[in-house]
């Protein structure tokens, strides 16, 4: 992965990151945003980004988990569109190594988030789930172990 896409990609979830906190919802317009981006892409990456049936895989199989994840309340929406167009500018070679680590930070987070939740409005559920520092975590443990190979 070029160092430039993953600075471009590091500012953004730091950026849709703050936004989730401060407003609790992540706008369409980041989702747009990297749409833009992965057809951008194709041309300055062609080595990384193929438009195939392969680089949309896991992004269509997490917009689909994530849709799933809304009817049952556990994400919103906006978290499911943005991964999904979140994993279009992620270098297909990637997906998989990204997805171990948005599963182990789910897994990390989860139960600090309940916890939380439990002292601070005494109820286990209910409410929005803010799912962002969720994939900036993935994306720093990816980017981490990326570097480090290198």
């Amino acid at each position: 992965m070029p160092g430039s896409l993953a600075i471009f990609t590091s500012i953004e979830l730091l950026i849709v990151t703050w936004f989730d906190f401060k407003t609790n919802k992540i706008k369409n317009f980041w989702a747009i945003i990297n749409l833009g981006f992965f057809f951008i892409f194709l041309f300055i990456f062609p080595q990384y980004f193929k438009f195939s049936l392969l680089h949309f895989l896991w992004p269509s199989l997490m917009l689909l988990t994530g849709f799933v994840l809304y009817i049952l309340k556990i994400m919103g929406a906006g978290d499911s569109k943005f991964i999904f167009s979140l994993m279009l500018i992620i270098p297909t070679e990637e997906h998989t190594e990204y997805l171990l680590y948005l599963l182990c930070s789910t897994i990390v987070i989860a139960p600090i988030y309940l916890l939380h939740r439990k002292f601070q409005i005494g109820r286990w559920s209910g409410g929005k789930n803010i799912f962002a520092p969720v994939i900036l975590l993935a994306w720093v443990g990816l980017i981490w172990m990326h570097f480090l190979k290198n």
